[in-house]
């Protein structure tokens, strides 16, 4: 790297970004093998990039990083209204739109009835699984963490496969206090 010029940028979160098998003797093996690089140049235009290493999932043995270009975070603009097909496959809610749906009044009046309730709709389902969803993924955080750091391993594991097996997510909507190993 030196040769070439780039610097390691390094990263926030898990010290490791890979987990290899269990050898004999039963201890993991903890490796940062993903890393973002860059020349001078670049750090100087993004002088406020940060490298995170982001939770595991089940499929991959690697720990997904990702650039954050700024360290601020950016105001929200609202979006502007999009209906989403998904929600068709949904009985609950194709029955919602047809109560809302009157032939009597114009289209136009027909559509702001139908966005205003997909909204509302959406903020108590959709964005339902969207949150646990970020829950989940912050609970296995804290249980790679602590696997890494060595605490209750075979524990950490266990609840580690229960989290990411078949229903995993669906047997565990309900947020739970997890104990974290504060990062040092």
């Amino acid at each position: 790297m030196e040769m070439c010029k780039l610097c390691d940028l390094g990263a926030n979160g898990p010290g490791f970004t890979w987990r290899g098998p269990i050898f004999q003797g039963g201890q993991w093996i903890f490796e940062r093998l993903d890393r973002a690089i860059c020349n001078e140049e670049w750090r100087l235009l993004f002088t406020e990039a940060q490298v995170k290493v982001l939770t595991r999932v089940e499929f991959s043995d690697h720990h997904p990083i990702m650039i954050a270009l700024t360290n601020s975070s950016h105001e929200r603009i609202p979006k502007p209204f999009w209906f989403e097909s998904a929600w068709m496959v949904d009985n609950k809610y194709i029955d919602r739109l047809r109560g809302f749906w009157n032939k009597q009044d114009d289209f136009m009046k027909n559509l702001q009835r139908v966005e205003s309730d997909a909204n509302e709709w959406k903020s108590c389902s959709v964005q339902h699984v969207q949150k646990v969803k970020r829950c989940i993924m912050a609970r296995l955080q804290g249980i790679q963490r602590g696997i890494q750091d060595k605490h209750n391993i075979s524990g950490q594991l266990r609840l580690e496969k229960k989290l990411q097996g078949p229903g995993g997510a669906q047997n565990n909507l309900a947020p739970r206090r997890t104990h974290v190993v504060p990062e040092i």
